[in-house]
């Protein structure tokens, strides 16, 4: 588990620091860029910060004896899910900041990645707390739509689909590795397939971004016009890049400091560069999954496979619209991307995987399997007697 810590906490460093490095990059002809790119300093430290205390707080009551009582797992994840709703709603009222027709942020941070934090600690609760019960289609499938659908439906009015679909798929990952059974997240597939249709179908910017995707060359100047220039950027850099704050093409992209970052990594440091920042996070995703297979208890097992699929996918998904493979999301590469909210709860879900690993300690032999099949086996569950 050292090593699986260790690993994991060098890889995230490493990848705020290159952040930080190319955010001054992409920032360097923006007349707030000395001041955008201040606040993701501070963020990354406060982030930072948050990741050492969850690293190190005594959920488990087993180090600390000052360590108030009533602080526990338990406790602070209905504490979140519970303030995650709170700012949700507060942001859809006119306290709410409206940017690129968007009511997203309150404050100038965005309590959609609360969201997500919340979507999974209370997802591991509910998995933990009713294990023997998750293979029935109401109890599994339903309570974990009903935890993430509050949440996921207040982020997608704002609008935010992309988020929303995120938690949604969150949700039901945790889920599976929680007992649900596969024809049931089929079923929860079929829904989710439905519901994309019905949204591409009848709203314009979705149909819109779709079609650009489909069909590139009938949207030039237009809604295609970002991704293709994404993928002028990685052509532009080759193997060994341009060098450091020496590419051009990234002036043209569109919000290249924040769902674009990847673009300008590729320009600039080249395909090597590129290639490793992949590799990270499938570094990360190994340590994740070692984590959760040894984690202490099953709540600490599904919350660290939570915050390992959050991370890989988020990350998955913004390769993919960055390579042009799936249509435009909106989604920031985690740890890269500039976004003060984004990095800084990016950090704290480290912490707690990072605190997961600590309280595991010994508690688990290695059974010789690899992450993945000691995570999706799983515990059995105890068997309900009779009435």
């Amino acid at each position: 588990m050292r090593t699986a810590s260790l690993l994991l906490l060098l890889t995230v460093c490493l990848l705020v620091a290159l952040s930080l490095t190319v955010q001054s990059s992409a920032l360097m002809l923006d007349s707030k860029g000395d001041k955008m790119l201040r606040g993701q300093e501070i963020a990354a430290v406060v982030g930072l910060c948050s990741m050492v205390f969850f690293a190190f707080a005594d959920f488990q009551r087993t180090h600390w004896s000052w360590w108030p009582r009533w602080l526990s797992w338990t406790t602070l994840t209905w504490a979140i899910y519970a303030v995650a709703l709170v700012l949700l709603v507060v942001t859809l009222s006119p306290l709410g900041q409206v940017r690129n027709n968007a009511q997203r942020w309150l404050f100038g941070m965005q309590p959609s990645e609360l969201g997500k934090v919340a979507t999974l600690m209370m997802c591991a609760w509910f998995g933990s707390r009713y294990q023997a019960r998750m293979r029935n289609p109401i109890v599994g499938l339903g309570g974990t739509l009903l935890i993430v659908a509050p949440l996921a439906g207040l982020v997608f009015v704002e609008p935010d689909r992309g988020t929303a679909f995120l938690l949604g798929m969150i949700a039901l990952l945790i889920a599976l590795v929680a007992g649900v059974r596969l024809w049931h997240m089929g079923l929860a597939g079929l829904l989710a397939m439905g519901l994309f249709v019905a949204i591409v179908s009848q709203q314009h910017l979705v149909r819109t971004r779709f079609d650009a995707f489909l069909h590139p060359e009938l949207h030039k100047g237009g809604a295609s016009d970002q991704a293709m220039r994404s993928l002028s950027a990685l052509e532009a850099g080759g193997i060994d890049g341009r060098g450091l704050g020496l590419g051009s093409v990234k002036f043209r992209i569109p919000e290249q400091h924040t769902d674009f970052i990847l673009a300008v990594v590729g320009e600039e440091l080249g395909l090597w560069f590129t290639l490793a920042i992949v590799g990270a996070f499938l570094v990360i995703m190994y340590c994740g999954f070692s984590i959760a297979a040894r984690a202490p208890d099953r709540y600490g097992q599904l919350l660290a496979a939570g915050i390992t699929f959050l991370i890989v996918v988020q990350a998955m998904i913004n390769i993919a619209v960055v390579t042009n493979s799936m249509p435009n999301k909106g989604m920031p590469l985690p740890f890269l991307s500039r976004g003060g909210s984004s990095i800084a709860i990016m950090l704290s879900l480290v912490g707690i995987l990072l605190n997961i690993a600590r309280e595991s300690g010994n508690g688990k032999a290695d059974t010789g399997a690899s992450p993945a099949e000691d995570l999706f086996a799983g515990e059995e569950p105890e068997a309900v007697p009779a009435e």
